[in-house]
């Protein structure tokens, strides 16, 4: 299912003056989670089931080589958050975990994550990942408690600290109904994070020290609703004017280019007869940071409140996807 209109923001700015107008847009994201065609909004969630088998956890505790193998994954109060970059929240759960490393161990209990993550991207700029961190800040995942005679981390427990990303697919404009989020052997080390700044991530095993350490594994999350959903990548963001203006003026509406794209269409989706866009020279390639101003005039046939979408197509999405922003007008 391809995406309808995006809706980027849906908060009605209070109109104080009679014929004003009031244009409301996205601030600055690239990655967005949509469901069934709109932007999940800041404030917004959607309960979440993550289910996954075959886990493996490396790393060193204490001077120790580790290596747990978990057979299942599943969460507790997971959710998708909306706003921008899009989140989730809750607690995920590795059981059936066994040690293989070091020897004479055993793993006391489950391991519980209590997670917050949120949409980044490689350091390409191609691919969605999700960050993963410990809700706490500075705080740690979980603590493997291990048991057994003659283990050597038995008085031990190995704090499992740090932060890791997951690839996640299907991403950008075509949703569907689950989504694999997959944690690379190898481990992602680096994420291109706010303002388009590199950083170094990894996770560590706390022992006696802290040292490094990789999750592998897959797993994948649907929504409890069934309802399709993806990681949209916003191309442009629209700035609204500063301040309101009356009937029959007219104000400027700046779109800035966060990638490299193409608009190939800048149309009202809702309401061209009162929110009337002026000839422009808008619809062009972009680099990154190019930005192009838009002129709008608010002029009602008669006195009532008025809402318009003010949408941007970019070149390589679907036919029906629009960026947008939200206008609204009293008369």
């Amino acid at each position: 299912m391809k995406l309808r209109t995006l809706i980027l923001s849906t908060t009605l700015v209070a109109l104080v003056a009679t014929g004003s107008l009031a244009i409301v847009s996205a601030a600055s994201a690239e990655r967005i989670w949509v469901v069934l065609g709109d932007q999940l909004l800041a404030g917004e969630s959607k309960p979440l089931k993550s289910s996954g088998s075959n886990f493996l956890l490396k790393g060193k505790a204490s001077g120790l080589s580790v290596e747990l193998k978990c057979t299942k994954q599943g969460g507790k109060e997971l959710s998708l958050q909306g706003g921008e970059p899009g989140k989730v929240s809750g607690l995920l759960e590795l059981s059936g975990c066994a040690a293989t490393a070091p020897a004479n161990c055993k793993v006391k209990e489950a391991l519980t994550l209590e997670t917050t993550a949120e949409l980044v991207e490689d350091t390409k700029a191609s691919k969605a990942l999700l960050l993963f961190s410990p809700k706490k800040e500075g705080g740690t995942f979980a603590e493997v408690q291990f048991e057994g005679s003659g283990c050597a981390l038995v008085s031990k427990p190995a704090k499992l600290l740090g932060d890791f990303a997951t690839e996640v697919s299907p991403e950008s404009s075509e949703e569907a109904t689950s989504a694999t989020l997959t944690l690379p052997t190898t481990g992602i080390s680096l994420i291109l994070g706010a303002e388009n700044k590199i950083k170094e991530i990894g996770l560590k095993l706390g022992g006696t020290k802290e040292e490094g350490a990789t999750l592998s594994g897959k797993t994948t999350v649907e929504l409890e609703s069934k309802e399709e959903f993806s990681a949209f990548k916003l191309a442009f963001r629209m700035t609204p004017p500063p301040e309101y203006m009356a009937q029959t003026q007219k104000q400027k509406v700046k779109i800035e280019a966060l990638i490299v794209a193409t608009i190939t269409e800048i149309v009202m989706l809702v309401g061209p007869a009162t929110f009337k866009i002026e000839p422009n020279a808008c619809v062009k390639a972009y680099a990154a940071t190019q930005v192009c101003e838009v002129e709008v005039e608010f002029n009602p046939a008669a006195m009532g409140n008025y809402i318009g979408i003010f949408g941007i197509h970019v070149m390589g999405d679907p036919a029906d996807v629009y960026e947008v922003a939200r206008l609204t007008g009293k008369w």
